[in-house]
């Protein structure tokens, strides 16, 4: 993102960079990983915001893996349900966040946190 804000940049005289939409993650035991806004963020803006959350213990894959510690959190505007936020905590958080990166915040496409659930057995 940030490459091509910057060609954009040379090429036009300016560009943009959504810094909403790019990942960070601390490499612990469990690692963090998150992309957009936090709770905190949407409560000093006083965006009214639904959770959704999504507990690995009940996903197959890191049943099969022994490895259910962690969850996913979605935080998504009340009125609309465009995702604002997602957080992910438990084993190779990052490589669980890109498939939901690229399909909601990433693009920024208002999807529903319940249609990424749905999926959420390619975690």
């Amino acid at each position: 993102m940030v490459g091509i804000a910057a060609v954009e940049h040379i090429k036009h005289g300016h560009g943009h960079v959504n810094y909403d939409a790019i990942p960070s993650v601390v490499y612990t035991h469990p690692e963090v990983a998150w992309v957009g806004k936090t709770e905190q963020d949407l409560k000093s803006d006083g965006v009214k915001y639904n959770i959704g959350k999504f507990v690995f213990s009940a996903n197959s894959r890191a049943k099969t893996n022994l490895d259910t510690e962690g969850f996913v959190k979605f935080l998504t505007e009340k009125e609309t349900d465009k995702v604002l936020g997602i957080h992910i905590i438990g084993s190779f958080s990052m490589f669980r966040l890109i498939p939901s990166l690229l399909t909601t915040v990433g693009l920024n496409r208002p999807q529903c946190w319940r249609d990424d659930c749905r999926r959420c057995s390619r975690c």
